[in-house]
């Protein structure tokens, strides 16, 4: 009986080291869903439809990074290669949307 225990603990503790591999094993696959889209978004802290899209985004669970075209350079010269013109620029995947448009903004995410 010690060798049985011994045999179980052992088990045990190999499929807690991958437990991870086992889940991906066992958990089903799915679709690509709106969340999992690349979404970067070029902004200022005082625009408006940028707090707009920022919100959205958040009501939507939808993850996105946010570059400030105002304190960072880097942001702003991404800003200017994309045509912007006025804030928010969202890219959405290989979409770029100029401005707060939802409707377009889902297509995107769709």
């Amino acid at each position: 009986m010690r060798v049985t225990s011994l045999l179980l603990l052992l088990g045990a503790a190999g499929a807690a080291a991958n437990w991870q591999q086992i889940a991906n094993l066992v958990q089903p696959s799915r679709p690509p869903g709106p969340n999992d889209a690349q979404v970067t978004m070029y902004t200022t802290q005082s625009c408006g439809y940028c707090a707009r899209a920022r919100r959205y985004f958040d009501q939507q669970g939808v993850v996105y990074q946010d570059h400030d075209i105002e304190r960072s350079q880097a942001a702003r010269r991404a800003y200017q290669s994309l045509g912007g013109r006025g804030v928010p620029v969202i890219v959405i995947g290989d979409k770029v949307i100029h401005g707060f448009d939802e409707g377009q903004i889902r297509r995107a995410l769709n």
